[in-house]
């Protein structure tokens, strides 16, 4: 964690909650203003993003923490969801955040959403590089497993 301010830890973790805030406050003030199936598609990717994103928590047993640091005494986890793709609690996230925009449609719910995408990325390489200095084997684990998206090659394995 050599070079990293906790203030800046701070504020990664302070971002995402101000957007998940933000967008959850979207979701349930007012009325949605586009067709009925863009809206029952939406909840049903909110429904489907929350729960990759808790599962995936879930899956890390101890090791979860939702700073950009690693916890001193968790362990890499490759397997389960991390099978697929780096950082599934964000992929989760983002899925919701999608449902949010398909739900309540509009520039600033797109905005909103594209703000959360930008911040979870630059968190997910400022995670990466610390767990690079923390596990030996998380350079290798990265080159074959994409970072919000599966790779081919993680979905054949």
């Amino acid at each position: 964690m050599e070079g990293t301010r906790p203030i800046a830890l701070a504020g990664y973790l302070g971002g995402q909650l101000i957007l998940l805030a933000l967008l959850a406050f979207t979701l349930v003030r007012g009325r949605s203003h586009g067709p009925l199936a863009l809206s029952v598609g939406g909840w049903a990717l909110v429904a489907l993003g929350l729960a990759i994103a808790l599962a995936s928590a879930r899956a890390m047993r101890g090791s979860f923490t939702p700073w950009p640091a690693p916890r001193p005494d968790g362990e890499l986890h490759t397997s389960g969801p991390f099978r697929l793709v780096r950082h599934p609690v964000y992929s989760g996230l983002l899925v919701a955040g999608l449902g949010v925009v398909l739900v309540r449609p509009g520039l600033l719910q797109l905005a909103m959403l594209a703000a959360f995408t930008a911040l979870l990325a630059r968190k997910a390489r400022l995670e990466e590089r610390l767990l690079r200095e923390r596990f030996d084997g998380y350079p290798a684990y990265a080159a074959r497993t994409g970072m919000f998206l599966p790779r081919s090659t993680s979905l054949r394995s």
